[in-house]
């Protein structure tokens, strides 16, 4: 099934790659899938590669929160905005298929009435999947469920005493995820973060040194490999990191030099 380029999607994500085409609609009976939320689902047509167990022409359940892969967090997206019994047609990326929503539970607890016990386990729960995500390669889930843990611990007060230290851990794994993913500016503002609270963190300085280096501001990137070895003289990593750090530092003052002698020599 294909949507007429013409016609108006009924909803849109803001990164533009979850869409949906309400194809039956259905009374509101006022609420929707929540993050918690157990889903029965029918999903047909089903185009192109899809990296999930979901089954195709029979009922299966599905949890809104727990999908690993991309495609299932942009199927998560959509069916947040879905009502009991609406029938949709969906784009997911380079993926399209007809998902009708059987029905939803709504869970006893929404995430931001957790009490502060059960968000450090649920956001811990989320942090040991993702970091089995990551070593299994597979970096956009890893980020995924670092992401739902963060959440969680925002709801929990980051800066309680027993949250910080997960917040911060699960930062760090961000930042390296966008790393990984060619995102360095974004790992730049998370590192930040976790050095506003602790500015000794060498992970974080590691980091985003990493990051500053992979958009050319060597100075920045310097300067953060400088300060862990201020606080660890022996860190291997950081003097690994320094030799071309600091070579590609001399070449840009070098040729900023040149650069500024041509512009006020004598012609």
């Amino acid at each position: 099934m294909e949507v007429d380029q013409e016609e108006k999607w009924d909803w849109e994500s803001k990164c533009k790659e979850a869409k949906k085409k309400i194809l039956k609609s259905s009374f509101w009976l006022g609420n929707s899938p929540i993050e918690g939320s157990h889903c029965k689902l029918i999903v047909r047509e089903l185009e192109g590669v899809w990296d999930s167990e979901i089954v195709v022409d029979d009922e299966f359940e599905f949890t809104i929160g727990c999908g690993d892969s991309r495609l299932e967090g942009l199927l998560e997206r959509c069916l947040v905005t879905m009502n009991k019994e609406e029938e949709a047609f969906l784009k997911l990326d380079k993926v399209s298929l007809v998902v009708t929503l059987l029905e939803f539970s709504t869970p006893e607890e929404p995430v931001y009435n957790y009490d502060l016990e059960t968000n450090i386990k649920k956001a811990m729960e989320h942090k040991e999947k993702g970091v089995e995500h990551f070593r299994n390669d597979r970096i956009i889930e890893a980020y995924s469920r670092f992401r739902r843990a963060i959440r969680l611990l925002i709801f929990a007060h980051k800066t309680e005493k027993k949250v910080l230290p997960l917040y911060i851990m699960v930062c760090n794994n961000i930042a390296l995820c966008h790393l990984k993913l060619n995102r360095p500016e974004y790992g730049i503002d998370v590192s930040s973060k976790v050095l506003e609270h602790d500015s000794g963190n060498v992970k974080a300085l590691l980091r985003r040194s990493a990051c500053y280096n992979a958009v050319r501001d060597f100075e920045k990137a310097h300067a953060d490999l400088i300060k862990v070895l201020e606080i660890e003289p022996n860190n291997l990593q950081a003097k690994e990191m320094l030799l071309p750090v600091a070579a590609d530092l001399r070449d840009m003052k070098k040729r900023y030099k040149n650069m500024v002698m041509k512009m006020f020599s004598m012609t």
